[in-house]
């Protein structure tokens, strides 16, 4: 608590030295483009075509700054990458499945689905097109790289059973000679990593990156 007590304390002090955070910086942008003609028939001059990639992760406020900046005459296209199916910006309010049905119904859209896979293994979109389905995502396929290894899901009851089973899965490894610098462990939230990290350290001697 009094980690985030200063951290907190710190913030607001930057924030009075006139520090921009990434949420006021689009508020302004968007503020500029809204109420300043100068600056709205500038940007309508020189960007007549624009580009976003990784939409999915675009945020609401960010996807407001998008429509109006495509909002004038001289815009000739707007392109978007995505991929509805990844969500990993959603702590910033980012839904990539809800942004791509909202920018069909506001913009007049040519859909172009790019189904070739040319990352992962038949095995490991076969495993991720199973959780697809029960989610009613569009499902990936085509896959062009090559099986080199198995694919394995596990379930567990806590996010204790999950450590250990990392754990042990890293020791067993180890021993059979696979060396830790070719194992990594990914994670979608920092609170299980440190844990994961606390739990390997205890069983190894030598320090643990944490990047």
């Amino acid at each position: 608590m009094d980690e985030e007590r200063d951290f907190m304390t710190w913030y607001q002090d930057e924030l009075l030295k006139k520090c921009l955070t990434l949420n006021s910086l689009i508020e302004q942008a968007h503020q500029v483009l809204e109420t300043n003609q100068n600056a709205k028939q500038f940007c309508s001059q020189f960007f007549t075509d624009l580009f976003v990639d990784e939409f999915q992760d675009t945020s609401f406020k960010q996807y407001e700054l998008l429509k109006l900046a495509a909002s004038h005459d001289h815009l000739k296209n707007m392109t978007v990458f995505g991929d509805q199916n990844q969500s990993i910006y959603s702590f910033i309010g980012s839904n990539g499945v809800k942004l791509f049905e909202k920018f069909k119904n506001d913009f007049t859209v040519l859909v172009m689905d790019m189904v070739t896979n040319y990352r992962s293994t038949s095995e490991l979109v076969d495993v991720a097109n199973c959780f697809m389905n029960t989610r009613t995502l569009k499902r990936s396929s085509a896959p062009t790289t090559q099986n080199e290894n198995s694919c394995i899901v596990n379930q567990f009851d806590s996010v204790l059973q999950e450590i250990q089973f990392i754990t042990n899965k890293i020791k067993n490894l180890s021993m059979n000679g696979v060396n830790l610098n070719s194992i990594c462990v990914l994670f979608r939230r920092d609170k299980l990593r440190n844990d994961v990290a606390e739990s390997l350290t205890r069983g190894y001697k030598s320090s643990l990156s944490r990047k």
